[in-house]
């Protein structure tokens, strides 16, 4: 007797590390470069180079980019300086063996600078590493049997199994022109980018990425001796092959910026009037897709009698994919705000997930709104200056009212993939040395329960037990109790359902308590 079986897919995290690291170090100004009064601005980007497993342990080599925007004690005149710092570091995974394959995540949870002399700042970063293996698996799920002498039981179940699991890499490049009213430029002073309003979405074998990159240059013109600020946004939309994807399914996608640049070029006319915009995203790549599969429950033998053999195995449900919107508002004290008609000349901010919640009503998140912002003092000098905000967050995601589930009894079963991204932050001088921060955080939610199933792995079978059979009458009216079924009814007696439907013309699957039922063994061959 041979069983067909469906493969499904599913993944699990089965290992996984965490630690939070402290970065210092002490730069020297280059040679080439003036001395340092203030610092104005920073920003900093981990990046994660190469990862190796030995020793139960994760070897994790990367570096921490940074670049600083300073006021030059010498001239006054605005100065940046860029390096690195290296990370080496080892994390703790019990069990973890040399094939397995970690995947790690780094977040900049603080960054500060501070002078220590004139040629030499001091750099001090905190940094959250973690590390997981995710273990791709298959259940083998027995849908039929190949037995015409067998009455068989299905049930159908939901599954959502892994379709789509993988790394890929999308290139960014655009270039941009200063608006003509603006002087050429002599030289390149700072320059940042970042990434607003990212959205991945499957197609049919296709990802589609949009989103939009913020530009900030300072720059000194031409026979200019004022610095230049100038800010543009940069959409862009792109497709990349993705292999077994539709547009009906469900994506858990993430991006890593491992690499960004910004090139002085000429224009057509040979003039210094345009950048070019390179960007690096990793992608790590889950998608899901949700099916219902009728699946082998229960059999028995009208001529044989069949023993099936069963395993437990868990599975996973989706019970909730919902995406919003969270909105973040606060007013922070900027040192330096304190006189009258500053112009904020940038800003940029991210939201981290710090931890998340199940409870009865729903998700409850917690995250940070960190935000940086670069202005210009409304004193005679214009001089540039920075502030930094911290804003916690909260918001529940309500569990849906419109379904049949009871959420409290499934709580301990339920996991979470959550991703944060800030949309749109608005700062705004708010007087007496204060700044309003308002800001738009997309989140995405896909949840899934921890479903317990039975599957049958194999059939025993033997010759009928005629002591049995002999045992059973050739005839009986059997009058229905409450939770009765056909199905045990004819297990019961080695009688075929569609007989007992037959002879007692009954056309559904549930019969009424007290119904009566007459059982004739041996009517049908």
């Amino acid at each position: 007797m041979e069983l067909v079986k469906k493969n499904i897919h599913f993944n699990r995290i089965t290992k996984n590390a965490r630690n939070q690291i402290t970065l210092e170090e002490d730069v020297n100004i280059p040679d080439t470069k003036e001395d340092i009064e203030s610092i104005l601005f920073h920003n900093q980007r981990v990046t994660i180079e190469e990862v190796k497993v030995g020793d139960q342990k994760v070897h994790i080599r990367g570096r921490l980019s940074y670049a600083i925007l300073y006021r030059s004690e010498e001239s006054g005149r605005r100065c940046s300086m860029e390096g690195s710092i290296p990370i080496e570091e080892k994390l703790y995974m019990e069990g973890i063996e040399n094939s397995d394959k970690v995947t790690v995540k780094a977040c900049i949870e603080d960054f500060s600078a501070g002078i220590i002399n004139s040629r030499k700042i001091s750099l001090q970063s905190i940094l959250d590493l973690k590390a997981y293996v995710q273990e791709l698996y298959d259940e083998q799920i027995t849908t039929a049997v190949e037995n015409e002498e067998s009455e068989v039981l299905k049930k159908e179940c939901e599954f959502t199994q892994l379709a789509v699991c993988k790394k890929d890499i999308f290139r960014f490049r655009e270039n941009i022109t200063i608006p003509n009213n603006m002087p050429n430029v002599e030289e390149v002073i700072w320059k940042n980018i970042c990434v607003q309003e990212f959205e991945c979405k499957t197609l049919d074998g296709q990802l589609s990425i949009q989103g939009k990159v913020l530009v900030f240059i300072i720059y000194e013109g031409e026979r200019d001796s004022h610095h230049q600020t100038y800010q543009t946004t940069v959409p862009f939309n792109a497709t990349l092959e993705c292999s077994g994807s539709n547009m009906n399914m469900l994506s858990d996608i993430s991006y890593d910026i491992v690499d960004s640049q910004v090139h002085l070029e000429s224009d057509f006319d040979g003039e210094a009037r345009s950048f070019g915009i390179e960007m690096v995203f990793e992608l790590d790549i889950n998608i899901y897709a949700t099916e219902k599969v009728a699946t082998l429950w229960d059999l028995y033998g009208i001529q044989k009698e069949l023993t099936p053999t069963t395993e437990n195995i868990s599975y996973d449900v989706l019970s909730m994919n919902q995406n919003g919107n969270m909105k973040v508002a606060d007013t922070v004290r900027i040192p330096g705000m304190e006189e009258g008609n500053c112009r904020i000349l940038y800003g940029e901010g991210d939201s981290i997930l710090e931890k998340y919640e199940v409870t009865e009503e729903g998700i409850m998140v917690h995250g940070m709104l960190q935000c940086q912002v670069l202005f210009e003092q409304g004193n005679e000098e214009n001089e540039y200056n920075s502030g930094q905000s911290m804003t916690p967050f909260s918001q529940l995601i309500e569990f849906p009212k419109d379904t049949n589930t009871n959420w409290k009894d499934i709580l301990n079963n339920l996991s979470c993939n959550i991703q944060l991204h800030c949309n749109l932050i608005q700062f705004a001088p708010a007087g007496e040395g204060e700044m309003e921060v308002r800001a738009n955080v997309d989140y995405g939610l896909l949840m899934f329960e921890k479903k317990m199933g039975r599957n049958i792995t194999g059939v025993d079978v033997k010759e009928m037990d005629m002591e049995k059979c002999n045992n059973l009458p050739s005839m009986a009216i059997y009058f229905a109790k409450p939770g009765d079924s056909l199905w045990e009814m004819g297990k019961k007696y080695c009688v075929p359902i569609r007989q007992i439907r037959e002879m007692n013309h009954i056309s559904s699957e549930d019969i009424k308590t007290g119904e009566r039922v007459l059982i004739v063994r041996g009517a049908y061959s």
